[in-house]
């Protein structure tokens, strides 16, 4: 029995340093194997990824929500996303590589403070695909450290995450982008203005006379857009007061009715679409496609620049 149990121990002692070895050796073809795969590798193999949702340090967050096949942010009532932002955090998610992993340590543990953001990938049925802890990059590294799915190991990734926090930035903008020299005429309700082709100087309708300082005003809708947008089942309507009324047709027969609410220092913008009897050019494709990013969305504008179109006269 005695003879046993040393022959026992001494196989043992002469299998443990072979164990060890299997080990080690599987450790380090684990991070040699994982160098150069992607990162989000669940999130890449799943065809009916739903959501995506960012959590940042300051304790915003961001949910991207598939619908109808195009993307939408939970926090503004499901409006649309911005086409470029979403496509190239897709495509940073899908084209992430991983650079090195290694063991996680409390030293490691160290780099993902406050400043650390979350992004966390579902699908269709709500369960979680990746959940990453992204460090904000050193300054003498070109790499982010990250954390994947609880799976003890710290992570360098090639890729820029400094994404923004702001929501304003994933919404789909601007709400209204409109040449000057689009304008056919521009109807409120304390001045009418018009003319008949590009060439021709906006003219009060009543007097004839040219109106140059038009131009300041339509510089208030080239590029307008917005920090907030609500649905209309979840705009007071009631709270607040219909400041202006504008009427913008554009010189391809499209029809833009935009009404503007202000309560309490903030000004809301409704924006309706309509067509004169003959249209040209794009404005087929305008109507259909703004036609949704308009219907039933309320939009929350610079206030500034909300008071500048309310007080606006001839």
């Amino acid at each position: 029995m005695l003879k046993d149990i040393k022959i026992a121990v001494l196989l043992l002692c002469f299998a443990l340093p072979f164990a060890l070895i299997g080990v080690h050796k599987n450790h380090q073809q684990a991070l040699t194997l994982s160098r150069g795969n992607y990162f989000f590798e669940r999130t890449r193999d799943t065809a009916d990824v739903d959501s995506i949702v960012i959590n940042f340090d300051d304790k915003n967050s961001i949910s991207l929500i598939k619908k109808d096949g195009l993307w939408r942010i939970k926090e503004a009532d499901d409006y649309y996303a911005s086409f470029a932002k979403t496509n190239a955090l897709v495509k940073l998610i899908y084209n992430t590589f991983i650079h090195r992993l290694d063991k996680i340590t409390d030293i490691d543990n160290k780099k993902f403070d406050d400043k650390a953001i979350k992004i966390t990938s579902y699908n269709e049925a709500g369960d979680i695909l990746d959940l990453a802890t992204i460090a904000p990059k050193d300054k003498n590294n070109k790499y982010h450290y990250a954390k994947l799915n609880q799976t003890g190991f710290v992570y360098q990734l090639e890729g820029d995450f400094s994404l923004s926090p702001i929501l304003a930035d994933w919404l789909q903008m601007p709400i209204l982008h409109i040449e000057y020299n689009q304008i056919k005429r521009i109807k409120t309700d304390n001045f009418d203005v018009y003319r008949r082709f590009k060439a021709e100087e906006l003219k009060d309708v009543q007097s004839g006379r040219e109106v140059p300082q038009m131009q300041r005003f339509a510089n208030y809708l080239w590029y307008l857009g917005a920090n907030e947008v609500r649905h209309a089942t979840h705009f007071k309507k009631q709270d607040f007061e219909l400041k202006k009324t504008i009427e913008l047709t554009t010189l391809n027969g499209v029809i833009y009715h935009i009404s503007l609410f202000h309560n309490n220092g903030e000004y809301w913008l409704n924006i309706k679409l309509e067509r004169e009897k003959l249209i040209s050019g794009d404005a087929p494709f305008i109507l259909k496609e703004n036609k949704t990013l308009y219907e039933g969305w309320f939009f929350k504008i610079n206030p500034d620049t909300g008071e500048a179109i309310s007080s606006f006269g001839l």
